[in-house]
């Protein structure tokens, strides 16, 4: 095993980081979130096209967990117990 990259150096997107997934399948896409309450979302072929998300009043990011295939991300806090579900817009 060698390292490949570092992601959140010295806490750059999400402060201390609290959680990481891949993405199911075929795991193109990792997540992670941390103490600053935001979870960041990368392509693993493309680690520097980040794009991060603010978990509204959030006190940090403690757990996340990639649904449906992928579409969706589920985020908590152990500080606010909420459980919170990302992914696009339902279309009507």
């Amino acid at each position: 095993m060698k390292l490949l990259t570092t992601l959140n150096e010295g806490g750059a997107e999400v402060g201390s980081v609290g959680s990481v997934a891949f993405s199911p399948s075929e795991g193109k896409l990792i997540a992670y979130g941390g103490a600053n309450g935001s979870f960041t979302v990368v392509a693993v072929k493309d680690w520097d096209n980040k794009e991060s998300f603010k978990v509204p009043s959030s006190k940090g990011v403690s757990g996340l967990a990639w649904l449906d295939g992928g579409a969706a991300i589920a985020t908590c806090s152990d500080a606010e117990r909420p459980v919170r579900f990302w992914g696009a817009p339902a279309e009507e």
